[in-house]
This record gives C-alpha cells, sequence and structure tokens, in this order.
C-alpha cells in the first residue's frame, strides 16, 4: 500500500438516467458538495457509498471491473461544467436494475480485496 492511499469510501451516482461515474474520496460528504457544486445537474442520483481500506487500489480496480462488463466508456462533454468527464460509464437497462446486479455487488466485491 502506498503512502497516498489509506481508507475512504467508493462512490457511485448516475446522470440522467444513462451515465455512471465511480470515484473514491477520503471525506464522501465533501466530495458529492463538490461535484454538486462544480458540475450541477438536476437529474444526478447518489447512491449508497462503500466504505474501503484502500480507496485508490480499490477504485482502479472498480474502473476495470466496470470498464469489462460496461456497453461504453464515453469521454463525454457536460454541458453543465464545460469539461470533459473520462470516468463514466454507459449500461443498457433500467438503472435500479444496473445499481442491483452490477454496480454495487461490484463496490461490494473490491472493499473486500
Amino acid at each position: 500500500m502506498s503512502l497516498a492511499d489509506g481508507p475512504g469510501y467508493l462512490y457511485a451516482f448516475i446522470d440522467c438516467s444513462r451515465y455512471w461515474k465511480l470515484g473514491m474520496t477520503s471525506d464522501f460528504h465533501r466530495r458529492k458538495a463538490q461535484w454538486d457544486n462544480e458540475c450541477p445537474c438536476a437529474h444526478r442520483w447518489w447512491l449508497p457509498p462503500k466504505r474501503v481500506m484502500r480507496r485508490r487500489r480499490a477504485e482502479s480496480l472498480a474502473h476495470l471491473l466496470l470498464e469489462m462488463r460496461s456497453m461504453d466508456r464515453p469521454k463525454q462533454y457536460c454541458a453543465h461544467c464545460r469539461r470533459t468527464h473520462i470516468e463514466i460509464f454507459v449500461f443498457r437497462g433500467n438503472w435500479n436494475r444496473m445499481w442491483r446486479i452490477v454496480i454495487r455487488p461490484l463496490l461490494l466485491q473490491v472493499a473486500v480485496q
């Protein structure tokens, strides 16, 4: 484990019922407020974060696993913040179903690694 890694949270949200974002932070509430302030989106749903022991390692592993299961990983220009988001994943199907059968189980899996 590097000195830059340590305990924290993996978080996930979905924008516009289609674009999934999974990230890591040492302070979930601060990071959520930062996202909501810097990239406001009325159609964003935050899902419960998962506590992990090695947040950077868990995020890297989660991104690899998500990329293998997703339909696409677009680099998407965002009209809300005028930036290009790169850690976005697209899945086919209802977002609630994707949360239950893909995203949440994946978060639980990488949390114990």
